[in-house]
């Protein structure tokens, strides 16, 4: 099976990682970022693992 390319069709996949002693305000960070992202039409999904030391954001828009 070939993959094809599709006009207008596109994925972008970026990582951060940020490395603190006091993760505080890395997650104050990320909700700043996932504001900002829902208020300009972004889908946001946002997630942290059970010890809160790990986020996640995804994020798509159509068009």
């Amino acid at each position: 099976m070939e993959d094809e390319p599709l006009d207008g069709v596109y994925n972008v996949h970026h990582s951060w990682t940020a490395v603190r002693k006091d993760g505080s305000g890395v997650r104050v960070a990320f909700g700043r970022l996932t504001h900002h992202l829902a208020a300009n039409g972004w889908e946001v999904d946002w997630s942290e693992s059970i010890n809160k030391q790990n986020f996640s954001v995804i994020v798509g828009k159509d068009g």
